[in-house]
């Protein structure tokens, strides 16, 4: 119970499907308007501006389902009830879900679905599109379903900062670019939550005066406006993501509570395409992190490639990790600083999937590249963000953003001679 009751759903259908729908839907996701017909639907829905849609399979009702589909990219379509394989491949093709024909069943999967797969919930009037472009009809906008991606590891000192950053720099140069073709801002954000002092914060915010998570203590994420967000947050041009830096001073540490951490997390859903949460291990509590996981579309599990982290992670996952996610399905394992080792990647996948008593699917597998280090007199351990075209640990993490977002992920940046660093570095002592 309980999986989403802010998400809200439009129920079509016969009265006797509506009521027993309703009836499973309490406590699970809140049911704002309903219709007998296909007609009404048409009429109702824009009024209410749900986040899903359910209707029996019928063929009025499934063809008014898979329309609605095609135009309306905000909204994920269910269909409850027996259907044709080519009727499957036909509302696969439009992104409608098929679920049971049971509607208690059918209501509790659409639950779920929309708790994992958060809404896009944009206001145009808010987009700030330049007037006067005209985007030319041949070029084709990429459909990027919303996304809050979580980057955990219950060990410090493996990268998972590192895949923080240089997931967010990548999404952001495609953003861009993306911004830049359909005249439709694409935003991503990244979320520091590394309460033990962030090294993440010298790549973002070079002028050593950050935004911190303490700005948004007087917003409400329900109905924070976006200059509110943006003012809030710290804006890296050149990657073209919004940075949130953690609390420094301790009394922003204390601060930093369940209550700012969902106002946080509602107001960047509403606004950002992709959210990247930086999940630091030193957390005040265990209250954070399980808002976090219960937030996010994507768990990913950072390891380096040790067999010794390896038996942390299984520890770790065995004794409060698997508590934390609640719905398992959620995390997957990336793999960092792979190299050739006595073992194989498949085998470190098969003793952790072992260890847990679970397979825990890989989702990617980011190569130690030779190029990729930290110079002397820069912070010692301090991430890296690592933008470089031929660099295969670049390509890795293009790989691992098309496997998180489904969509395929592709930036461009100017080669050079020498290895292209995109952001500048606070040298040590400064």
């Amino acid at each position: 119970m309980n999986n989403n009751v802010n998400a809200t759903l439009f129920i079509g259908g016969p009265p006797e499907f509506i009521q027993e729908c309703k009836q499973a839907a309490v406590g699970r996701v809140q049911v704002v308007s309903e219709a007998v017909s296909p007609h009404d639907l048409y009429v109702l829905l824009d009024k209410v501006n749900p986040d899903g849609l359910l209707v029996p399979s019928s063929p009025q009702w499934s063809e008014a389902a898979t329309a609605l589909a095609q135009n309306r990219m905000n909204l994920q379509v269910f269909v409850s009830g027996p259907i044709t394989a080519e009727e499957w491949n036909r509302m696969a093709k439009n992104r409608v879900i098929s679920v049971s024909a049971n509607p208690a069943d059918a209501v509790k999967s659409v639950a779920s679905a929309l708790s994992r797969v958060p809404i896009n919930r944009f206001r145009f009037e808010e987009q700030e599109i330049p007037s006067g472009r005209v985007v030319s009809p041949e070029i084709a906008a990429h459909v990027l379903p919303s996304k809050t991606i979580a980057v955990f590891s219950p060990k410090g000192g493996v990268g998972k900062t590192t895949v923080a950053e240089n997931m967010a720099a990548i999404f952001g140069m495609w953003a861009k670019q993306q911004t830049e073709k359909t005249g439709i801002p694409v935003r991503v954000a990244l979320l520091d939550f590394n309460l033990d002092g962030s090294s993440g914060v010298y790549t973002w915010c070079p002028d050593e005066n950050p935004k911190t998570a303490s700005l948004w203590r007087d917003l409400d994420g329900s109905t924070v406006r976006w200059q509110d967000v943006s003012g809030a947050m710290n804006y890296h041009e050149g990657a073209n993501v919004w940075y949130l830096a953690p609390p420094f001073r301790p009394d922003e540490k204390l601060e930093f509570s369940l209550p700012l951490v969902e106002a946080i997390l509602t107001g960047c859903k509403r606004y950002f395409h992709i959210t990247i949460i930086d999940n630091g291990v030193a957390l005040l509590g265990r209250d954070v992190v399980l808002s976090v996981f219960s937030a996010s579309s994507d768990v990913l599990l950072v390891s380096d490639f040790s067999y010794k982290t390896m038996r942390l992670m299984v520890d770790a996952y065995n004794n409060e990790l698997k508590r934390l996610l609640g719905d398992t399905s959620k995390a997957s394992l990336v793999l960092n600083r792979v190299s050739p080792k006595w073992f194989t990647t498949r085998d470190f996948v098969y003793a952790l999937s072992k260890g847990i008593g679970t397979a825990l699917p890989l989702k990617g597998e980011l190569p130690e590249d030779p190029n990729f280090r930290t110079e002397g007199g820069e912070f010692k351990g301090a991430p890296l963000v690592y933008i470089y075209p031929d660099s295969p640990f670049s390509n890795a993490v293009s790989g691992l953003c098309r496997a998180v977002s489904g969509v395929d992920i592709v930036w461009q940046t100017k080669k050079e001679k020498r290895r292209f660093r995109l952001f500048p570095w606070v040298k040590k002592g400064k």
